[in-house]
């Protein structure tokens, strides 16, 4: 028979202040982690009374408000281009920050500084150097476990006050700014590496074509969404009824395949 065991842990946050009149600010933070854990109770002597546990697997989703604004506005071709370098480069440093002192057995790895085990493509790499290149992070500080990130915030601003200065209060029966920031942080399904349970007791779950630990747990995608939404909006009423809105947004995502290695 198999078990399914489900673990959910969700926080959400929600404050709204109004420091003076007409002013409002609302800030909110949120994290969802879903887990469910399956197993198959065998029967192998007959005797139902030991029962082997079989095929152990975990699976499920994240999801949490998380900030890349340190290097949103960096959208030139050639910031594009040092991200992706930073990125590159930061391998190396979480490599040797999870593996130790033993070299990777690949010679070249070996000469790029890989330890044991966390190759340029082990997901382990990947993660931590993705999140640190492009939330603007020192990779000898970020986390290494994208499991352990806590949510940071998200915010908007309302302004309503310019309709009641003289000089507005002439010409517009209502006039209001806003400003905005949202950002999101998602793994749509992250699962048990099967390679990783067929290998783990047999050589320490190493891929023979690479010398890299399989991750336990694979994680196909991982997304970051966020933008100023609006980075500055007005919204204005006439006295003779006419409204109009202006407003500019910034977005951007990034989505990264731990499958085929592509950002």
């Amino acid at each position: 028979q198999e078990v399914i065991q489900t673990f959910t842990q969700e926080y959400d946050a929600r404050v709204t202040l109004e420091p003076f009149s007409e002013f409002r600010i609302e800030v909110d933070a949120r994290r969802r982690y879903v887990e469910d854990h399956s197993e198959f109770f065998k029967d192998t002597i007959g005797n139902r009374e030991q029962l082997y546990h079989a095929v152990p697997k975990d699976f499920g989703q994240l999801d949490m408000t998380y900030s890349a604004l340190n290097t949103l506005f960096k959208d030139s071709r050639d910031d594009i281009i040092d991200l992706f370098s930073t990125f590159e480069q930061n391998r190396v440093l979480i490599s040797q920050r999870i593996g130790g002192g033993d070299l990777h057995a690949d010679s070249l790895l070996a000469a790029q500084g890989f330890r044991d085990g966390y190759g340029r493509t082990q997901q382990d790499v990947l993660v931590p150097a993705f999140l640190a290149a492009y939330t603007g992070q020192d990779p000898n500080q970020v986390s290494t476990s994208v499991f352990d990130l806590l949510p940071d915030f998200n915010w908007n601003l309302t302004y309503n006050g310019l309709s009641r200065i003289p000089l507005f209060a002439d010409l517009f029966r209502n006039f209001s700014l806003r400003h905005g920031y949202k950002s999101n942080l998602t793994i749509n399904r992250f699962n048990t590496g099967l390679d990783y349970l067929r290998t783990v007791n047999l050589n320490g779950a190493v891929n023979e074509l690479n010398q890299n630990f399989y991750p336990r747990l694979e994680i196909p995608e991982l997304v970051i969404s966020e933008g100023f939404q609006p980075l500055i909006a007005v919204d204005a009423t006439l006295n003779n009824g006419m409204s109009f809105n202006v407003d500019y947004k910034k977005t951007r995502t990034l989505a990264m395949s731990f499958v085929a290695n592509q950002l």
